[in-house]
């Protein structure tokens, strides 16, 4: 084989290398132009869930907010109705005086009945 022969080969497969090399880059430009696609289609859809996350806070900041606030003005109602402690004390100890008393006086009626 002569010098024109062999140059021509290593032409001719340097012709088929650069084909490869451009269907190689033509298949990664495709791949490459679908990768930017599947980019901008979850792009669009974070941009979506992060204003439906930023609705659902601001709701809950507010619905939170009032529940908190409805929950304080029903325990202030009832701090403000509840009898005190030592009121209940009391009372109870006057309860108990009477008690007594009511027995007392049911047994002196019972002993004035006995003695008529």
């Amino acid at each position: 084989m002569n010098n024109e022969e062999r140059i021509l080969q290593i032409l001719e497969r340097q012709e088929k290398t650069l084909e490869k090399h451009g269907e190689m880059l033509e298949k990664h430009g495709e791949m490459l132009e679908k990768h930017g696609e599947m980019l901008e289609k979850l792009t669009a859809t974070v941009d979506r869930i992060q204003i439906d996350v930023s609705g659902i806070k601001v709701r809950l900041d507010v619905e939170v907010k009032q529940q908190f606030d409805l929950l304080a003005e029903g325990q202030q109602i009832i701090r403000e109705t509840m009898v005190p402690q030592s009121r209940v004390e009391e009372l109870e100890a006057d309860v108990s005086v009477l008690k007594t008393a009511v027995r007392m006086l049911s047994q002196d009626v019972a002993e004035l009945k006995k003695a008529q």
